[in-house]
Order: structure tokens, then sequence, then C-alpha cells
């Protein structure tokens, strides 16, 4: 399959006033899909602050007790390849932020490895993906996920989708290596893994995002996160000025 044009990518806006409100409300829309929702609840964690100020707040009352975590299954959109215990893994900082403070399987967790060969690692997470999804395949009407979180760099890229590398067109695989683009090789679920979410949940703060913000939705650029395919819903999630009220 050949990677879409660019398009726009407007989804319902939600403008909140700080970093806690937005972590307080997704906390709440969360707990609530997740006991909606028929387990497993597989969700796609996010990298970055306003990601770790949500983690910290589900890490508490009442979060931490009223989710059910055992129907939750917890992936991550990407991950840099270093070890965990590296304070820049993503793992790392979900770890501290949210998992050592929660009742949540350890075979419910799946971290991307961060040592090792990366291509490899890829495959064999993808090979982990499609064992707990039961095919090779996926179908549009079978998310994988219940829910991605994402966030947006200003230079438009979402998850490892890093602006000029191969992965961009990468249409059939589930994970890949990212090997140039960045200071350290990441490893990212591709777009295909990335649009199979009943949800895709963008988490995204601050006035230095707000020009971005608006031209993806618009889809007035053509930067990595418009070239997302959603196969659900999509929802922005904004504060601290990322984007104005409709």
């Amino acid at each position: 399959m050949t990677n879409p044009g660019a398009a726009a990518l407007p989804g319902q806006l939600v403008v909140l006033d700080t970093a806690q409100a937005l972590a307080d409300h997704v906390a709440a829309w969360l707990a609530e899909r997740i006991q909606k929702s028929q387990a497993p609840v597989r969700i796609a964690l996010s990298g970055g602050s306003t990601p770790r100020k949500l983690y910290q707040t589900l890490a508490q009352a009442p979060w931490n007790k009223q989710i059910d975590w055992t129907r939750v299954h917890l992936y991550w959109g990407d991950e840099r390849f270093v070890p965990h215990d590296d304070p820049d893994s993503n793992f790392h900082m979900t770890n501290e932020a949210l998992l050592s403070h929660i009742d949540i399987p350890p075979s419910n967790v799946f971290p991307i490895p961060g040592e090792g060969d990366p291509v490899v690692i890829a495959e064999r997470y993808e090979a982990r993906m499609k064992a707990d999804y039961g095919t090779d395949t996926l179908d549009p009407e079978k998310p994988f996920f219940d829910v991605v979180f994402l966030g947006l760099g200003e230079d438009g890229h979402t998850a490892s989708l890093i602006p000029g590398q191969p992965i961009l067109k990468e249409r059939e695989k589930w994970v890949a290596a990212v090997s140039e683009g960045r200071p350290e090789v990441r490893i990212s679920l591709t777009y295909p893994a990335l649009e199979s979410a009943s949800v895709i949940a963008f988490l995204v703060t601050g006035k230095g995002k707000a020009e971005i913000i608006k031209a993806v939705r618009e889809g007035t650029t053509d930067v990595p996160a418009t070239h997302l395919c959603p196969h659900g819903q999509v929802i922005w999630f904004t504060a601290d000025g990322a984007a104005s009220p409709e």
C-alpha cells in the first residue's frame, strides 16, 4: 500500500486551561473507556512531559484503584533505543510515574526493548503485537488499540514518525527502526499500527504548539501527522494555549 497524501486531521477539540486540568480530564475519560470496553483494553503510551503528568495522575487516587488494570494491555507508540534504566527511556519514565504505583500484571505490560539489534527488536515487537491480536493482518473493523496516545512536535512529527525518514513510507510493517533524524535510534509503531485504534488521542500543551496544531487540523501543511489515516475517532486534548476553543 502506498502512503496517502497529506490530509486534514480535525477531530474533536478539547481545550483546557492547564496541563494538570488536561491530566485530570483525560484520566477520567480513560477510566470510563476502560470500564466500558471489552478486555483486553490495549493502550499505546507516549513519552513526554504532558503524558508524564497524565501517568502521575493515574497513579493517584481515585484512578489507581478505580481502574481495573488487569483488563489493560500497555504498549508504547515509540521508544528511544536505550536501556530501560536510562532516564531518556519512555518506559523508564512511565514506570516511575505510573507502573510502580498500580497493580498491573507484568504480563500485561509490553515495553519496547532498548538493547540489541534495532531491526530485530522491531520485528520481535511486531510479532508480539500479532500474537496478541490473533492474526497478521490488521482489520479496520477490529482496531488493535482502544486508545493510542500521541504527542505532536513543532515539526509535525508524532511518535517517531520523523520528517524525511523511510518509516513515513512504510505501510506494511507494524513496527520499524528509525536510525536517523534524531541523536539516538528510535523504534516506532508505523502508520498502519497507529491508525488501528478506536481513538487516537493527541495530548498537546503550550502556545508553541498552537501553529502546528492548527495547520494539522486544517490540513494546510504536509508533515508526518497529516499522513495519519485513522480508522476511528481523533480527539485533541490541549491546554496552556495550544489551541483556542471553537
